[in-house]
């Protein structure tokens, strides 16, 4: 799934939700901005799990299979590895555009940072920074502002 300039997408909240522009529930698009369709198209990958998406039934990350796995350094090690597999088995990601940081903050929660090289430089800089909490617990994930 490689991002081109040619790519349109649909505009996704960093919670997973549509948005919707106005009044008349007109969906808003993401074409004019690049790092928002990468942004929303990992944010997708990972809230999903193989088999959701009729169109692309391979793409997802699976997290819920983490359910219940005790909050060490061996099993955030095993949600880096996913992660990193789910976001690059298709080239949507490259590997040495990314960085994942997987850190245990609760018995049940981890808390996930990602740093990918933007398609295109912004005024913040030349990565995205995409950060959320996931509760191992209840397979729910919190997005959180990084770099604000």
């Amino acid at each position: 799934m490689n991002l081109t300039n040619d790519s349109v997408d649909l505009y996704w909240t960093v919670d997973g939700d549509l948005f919707f522009k106005d009044e008349d529930a007109d969906v808003g698009l993401a074409d004019a901005d690049q790092n928002a369709i990468l942004e929303g198209s990992i944010m997708r990958r990972l809230q999903s799990n193989i088999g959701d998406w009729r169109d692309q039934p391979e793409i997802g990350c699976n997290l819920s299979e983490f359910m219940g796995m005790p909050n060490t350094a061996e099993t955030a090690a095993l949600i880096t590895d996913r992660i990193i597999s789910s976001l690059t088995a298709d080239d949507l990601v490259k590997g040495s555009d990314l960085n994942v940081d997987v850190v245990p903050i609760a018995t049940n929660k981890i808390l996930i940072l990602l740093e990918v090289k933007a398609l295109e430089a912004t005024l913040e800089g030349d990565e995205i920074l995409i950060g959320f909490t996931y509760d191992m617990r209840d397979n729910r994930m919190i997005p959180r502002m990084v770099g604000v």
